[in-house]
């Protein structure tokens, strides 16, 4: 179902091309520069048909760009950051678990853009992406106080296509399907306060590629 997906919306553009004529005039004019908001992490977070603690991946809550060439071209940039505390207490051995998580995602790119129709356009372009995780967890299980971190930190990029429809001159929707590889280190660490001896560390480096539908739904204003 997923690939049937992707081809429609591949091909989505070409089939607007031959029902409608080119329109430039919803999509070009004085506006200078785009704020997508995304639509569908605020819908699933009011529902809470999300998981608090997680920034997926690809999930920019806030989306500028900057257009350029009456509209053709835009400089590109998305932004997620997040932090959550949490403390939990057991009425077992376990005692208190503190659970720190810090996220940060960013992308920046340029893009080209084509209007296929009177309110509907294609963007095709290009990003630069990286992402900072981390993880951090304090227990005192057995009267030892036990501090484990994760760390992942990576970057990466790839090729974006993505398409516009316009309520009006200052109000669209947008979304968009991305393909990006990205490298990324892994940095574990467990501490044991009372045992030093028994710590452990490791670091790995991890290579990914991934496919992210037009899944982020985004309320785009021109201004």
């Amino acid at each position: 179902m997923r690939n049937y997906f992707f081809i429609l919306f591949f091909l989505l553009p070409a089939f607007l091309i031959a029902q409608e004529e080119e329109d430039v005039s919803l999509f070009m004019g004085k506006q200078k520069w785009e704020i997508g908001v995304n639509a569908t992490s605020v819908i699933s977070n009011f529902i809470g048909n999300t998981n608090d603690d997680v920034l997926t991946p690809g999930d920019y809550p806030f989306a500028v760009k900057r257009l350029f060439k009456q509209g053709n071209q835009a400089l590109r940039i998305g932004l997620g950051a997040q932090y959550v505390a949490k403390k939990q207490t057991f009425d077992t051995p376990l005692g208190d678990l503190i659970n720190y998580d810090n996220e940060i995602h960013a992308r920046v790119g340029w893009e080209w853009r084509k209007v296929l129709a009177k309110r509907w356009m294609t963007n095709a372009g290009v990003d630069i992406s990286g992402f900072w995780m981390q993880n951090t967890s304090h227990t005192t299980a057995n009267g030892d106080l036990t501090s484990l971190s994760k760390l992942q930190a990576g970057g990466g990029g790839g090729p974006v296509l993505g398409f516009q429809f316009a309520f009006s001159k200052r109000i669209h929707l947008g979304c968009e399907a991305s393909l990006y590889t990205s490298i990324f280190q892994k940095h574990q660490s467990l501490k044991f306060l009372n045992n030093p001896d028994e710590n452990e560390i490791s670091t790995t480096y991890e290579y990914n590629f991934a496919m992210s539908a037009p899944k982020w739904l985004y309320v785009i204003v021109r201004f």
